[in-house]
């Protein structure tokens, strides 16, 4: 079994003073190919970058990096194409209290892995019957990626149904497909001890319409404290290229008196795989395929009778 290793971390009171604005508006100038800059400096090249994968939101790298971006916490980045810029946000550590940008590159060192940074996105404000754009859908921006051999699809998720099977009880049916042309190893739910972490991370949640009120669940589980945090090889199911993986959860709603009245709501849901686990590029790799890494979220309207 492989295990994480845990290192101390220091907490320090003068998180705010990372937040320099002198370096938030630097200006770009033009560089060859596709490129990850921070004002002039180009922090990426193309050459630098594996690829894009789509649906974790992840740019792999060949070769690990080091903490180093720290040194630019809150800088405006962009990522550019000859000079151009096809895209753009801030830099963040997905802790740094004072980011507020639509979009994000993240590279926490102890959430992810150290050689992906995450194109993140701030937090889905989805109320009524519309959901705020992700600026990670872009289409201009994607096509760059395609065009530049970059762009892949990785796992998509799509929700078959949801059941209300009870007073606080909801079951999802949804299928894993893989559209890339080498094989997946996906973290299954139906493999992983009941005490793994990641049943924390499946997590639903729903938003009324009518009433905005939101109601959480998660998986079922039989410990009173998550504790696994390891895996093994055994848990992993490959899903090859083209082929897809059927799976049911059955979820809890997390309050003792909650339930889901009859009404329409969204429904957002993480589908997560392994992340910070691996720690090196060449750990991803097995036999007939590579591991997936990140998680999935999606919105989707539902109608509860």
């Amino acid at each position: 079994m492989k295990h994480i290793k845990y290192f101390p971390v220091l907490f320090v009171f003068f998180l705010l003073l990372s937040c320099n604005d002198s370096i938030l508006q630097p200006e770009v100038e033009p560089g060859d190919g596709l490129n990850i800059q921070i004002g002039s400096r180009i922090l990426y090249s193309e050459n630098d970058i594996d690829y894009y994968d789509h649906s974790a939101h992840y740019f792999y790298f060949k070769k690990s990096f080091g903490d180093w971006l720290r040194d630019y916490r809150n800088a405006k980045f962009w990522i550019t194409r000859d000079g151009n810029v096809i895209f753009e946000g801030l830099l963040s550590d997905n802790g740094a209290c004072c980011v507020n940008s639509d979009s994000l590159l993240i590279y926490d060192t102890f959430n992810l892995p150290s050689f992906v940074l995450k194109l993140g996105n701030r937090w889905q404000q989805y109320a009524s019957d519309t959901v705020r754009a992700d600026g990670r859908e872009n289409a201009s921006f994607l096509n760059e990626l395609k065009e530049r051999g970059l762009f892949y699809r990785g796992l998509e998720c799509t929700v078959h149904s949801v059941r209300i099977t009870g007073v606080n009880e909801v079951v999802v049916s949804y299928i894993i497909t893989n559209s890339d042309p080498w094989g997946y190893y996906f973290l299954d739910p139906d493999k992983i001890p009941v005490d793994h972490i990641s049943n924390l991370d499946r997590c639903l949640s729903f938003r009324d319409f009518e009433q905005q009120t939101v109601h959480y669940a998660i998986p079922y589980y039989d410990s009173t404290w998550i504790h696994n945090n390891g895996w093994e090889n055994e848990w992993l199911t490959l899903i090859e290229p083209g082929m897809e993986q059927a799976y049911t959860t059955k979820y809890q709603l997390t309050g003792e008196s909650d339930i889901l009245k009859p009404g329409k709501y969204w429904m957002r849901m993480i589908v997560p795989g392994l992340s910070h686990q691996i720690s090196k590029p060449e750990e991803r790799f097995l036999e007939n395929g590579r591991i997936w890494l990140g998680q999935m979220e999606l919105f989707q309207k539902i109608e509860i009778e």
